[in-house]
């Protein structure tokens, strides 16, 4: 299962937090004894949002703490902290991918996906696996993807706020464990 790290606020975002949560890529949290402990090294990625347009949308294969563009892009939020104005807000979202067994891996596979829809800038990150989800999921590999895709369609472009329940289940017996909450 994969690692988030997300952050809303109009207060600090140190850049520590972006260190130690890179360390899980090495030292993750992965079930002992489990066959395969490799931790979470399977691609990382970062999208923050200042005053809700994207500033910045990073991604890569492989583990975060031997990737010198996941500490480049944390270090220019930390230092939003110093250059910040009162009111601007911040949203990061981090993610520190563990593929499943069969998934491909790749800097186009790593979270957060990024789309726009309505005029409107949209993150997507996943952690968790989906149970008989009803969705075509070809082109896509990716049953998080798939997932992003499936959100995305059934916006109501009339209340950019308000969603449509998926069209054949309630999203919650189509997601098993994961961060999303229906």
């Amino acid at each position: 299962m994969c690692r988030l790290f997300g952050a809303v606020s109009q207060g600090p975002i140190y850049y520590d937090l972006f260190e130690e949560f890179a360390d899980l890529a090495v030292v993750g949290d992965t079930p002992s004894g489990h066959p395969d402990e490799r931790g979470h090294q399977d691609g990382w990625g970062i999208a923050f949002f200042e005053n809700g347009k994207l500033a910045q949308h990073v991604r890569g294969r492989g583990a975060a703490p031997s990737e010198p563009r996941y500490f480049g892009c944390a270090w220019k939020i930390a230092r939003l902290n110093i250059d910040r104005k009162a009111g601007v807000s911040l949203v990061v979202i981090a993610h520190l991918r563990r593929a499943s067994t069969k998934a491909p891996v790749g800097e186009e596979w790593s979270h957060p996906f990024i789309a726009s829809k309505a005029g409107r800038t949209w993150a997507f990150a996943h952690n968790g696996g989906l149970n008989d989800f009803p969705v075509r999921r070809e082109p896509m590999p990716t049953d998080s993807q798939a997932l992003f895709e499936e959100l995305l369609r059934n916006l109501d472009d009339a209340d950019r706020r308000a969603s449509r329940p998926p069209r054949e289940r309630p999203l919650k017996k189509l997601v098993g464990r994961t961060a999303i909450r229906a």
